[in-house]
């Protein structure tokens, strides 16, 4: 569950989830769930051997600007090349508010999950509590990782159209990193369904063996004051009677 919530933490954190190389802008940008990344890349060939360099990251955060800043909100046509129209791939989407939501849940949920666990030695339906969580953060994971793939994959978020051609936005490694949190919490379920039964099992039978115990137990006989007199008995023989010697009996009942 740990591993799982650190991997959608790192998910969360990258901002390749979609990533585009815009050859005829020499640029290759990062589409994140909460922030956008650019960075230049050229490629080619020097001296008969093939380049490529890449440059550093700049991002962005989504909540930062949007285009109606860089042009009047009234108008009704945005140049799609222009920097106000390249601008509109950096705001929030539906389907990515969505994600962010839908993982940021997983991982508080996760975190509940790992907390509660502790306690399972001492309380086993903290163990069963655990199972559920697991479940919870395995479908908001699957959720997440689903949701994004079908809706990424339409043509208006899939293609960025440039000057002269249009380029792909494939799927970054910060979105294979939530897969592999999808698969974690998915195992970490399994493991925690096993857990859970072996906890509830040792828990049934200690409570099965303390009913056993209790009526196999007889009750000392019961006699009227009157009727009865106590009898002490020496040290020697009580050290000599080991079952009474156990009990820590110091006296006999028997009847007048």
């Amino acid at each position: 569950m740990v591993i799982g919530v650190i991997w959608s933490i790192v998910a969360v954190a990258s901002a390749a989830w979609q990533v585009v190389d815009l050859r005829e802008y020499q640029t290759e940008h990062e589409h994140g769930l909460w922030q956008d990344c650019a960075r230049t890349s050229k490629s080619g060939y020097s001296e008969g051997a093939a380049y490529q360099t890449a440059g550093a990251l700049h991002c962005t955060y989504k909540f930062d600007y949007s285009p109606g800043q860089l042009v009047p909100v009234e108008s009704e046509y945005v140049d799609e090349n222009s920097p106000a129209g390249e601008n509109k791939y950096h705001v929030f989407h539906a389907y990515q508010v969505s994600t962010l939501v839908l993982v940021l849940l997983s991982v508080l949920l996760g975190i509940i999950a790992v907390c509660i666990s502790c306690g399972a030695m001492a309380y086993p339906m903290c163990a069963l509590i655990n199972t559920i969580l697991a479940f919870i953060c395995l479908l908001l994971t699957f959720g997440a990782v689903a949701s994004f793939f079908i809706v990424a994959h339409r043509a208006d978020n899939r293609f960025v159209k440039g000057v002269v051609g249009q380029y792909e936005a494939i799927l970054g490694r910060a979105y294979y990193f939530e897969v592999v949190s999808c698969v974690v919490h998915f195992l970490a379920f399994v493991c925690s369904l096993l857990t859970s039964y072996l906890f509830l099992r040792a828990d049934d039978t200690d409570d099965r063996r303390r009913r056993g115990s209790l009526r196999r137990s007889k009750p000392l006989p019961e006699y009227p004051t009157k009727y009865v007199s106590v009898v002490e008995i020496s040290p020697t023989y009580a050290g000599s009677n080991a079952s009474l010697a156990n009990n820590g009996f110091r006296g006999l009942v028997t009847p007048v």
